[in-house]
């Protein structure tokens, strides 16, 4: 038996909602990036673009964002509902991002990338192995190569795959 098929009306779609001053602020499901979604006549729809349709401002071509001019992610009312152009929209975005969060991420991908791309010849490898040494002692040796995750891989031979050439990649 398939699910029913919803249909929203205005009301029941405010009825999903707690008025706070001029806002209708949804309570209902999230997206990932926390915009108001709901499933209407069986699709999921933009809770924001849902209302505008049904009040009769469909989107333009050029205008295919939609946001609250409150500045509430969460805020569905009518009155507040604005379509922006992608430029728009993408300067909204970039202003409501932390830029110390940016820095953070573009650090870690570029440590990862550095690590993905190490490579140790074998005679190395089996220098490791045979290091009487903790990995974190041996791990500060290669300080610029390998990190003590990787070294301790390379140290307890989890991580020992030796191709046909002569170099061992981690």
């Amino acid at each position: 038996m398939s699910k029913p098929k919803t249909i929203h009306t205005l009301e029941s779609l405010k009825g999903k909602c707690i008025e706070e001053g001029d806002c209708w602020l949804w309570q209902g499901y999230m997206a990932n990036n926390a915009a108001p979604m709901v499933y209407h006549n069986g699709e999921l729809w933009f809770v924001r673009r849902l209302v505008a349709t049904m009040i009769g401002k469909p989107p333009s071509p050029n205008h295919k964002y939609m946001s609250a001019k409150c500045g509430n992610k969460l805020c569905i009312c009518p009155e507040h509902l604005q379509y922006r152009t992608e430029k728009q929209h993408m300067s909204a975005m970039a202003k409501a991002v932390d830029p110390r969060s940016i820095t953070r991420k573009l650090n870690l991908m570029t440590a990862a990338r550095k690590r993905s791309i190490t490579k140790l010849s074998k005679e190395k490898v089996l220098a490791i192995h045979r290091d009487d040494r903790s990995y974190r002692e041996i791990a500060a040796d290669y300080r610029f190569v390998l990190d003590a995750l990787c070294t301790a891989k390379v140290y307890t031979k989890t991580s020992m795959e030796f191709k046909n050439e002569p170099a061992a990649v981690l």
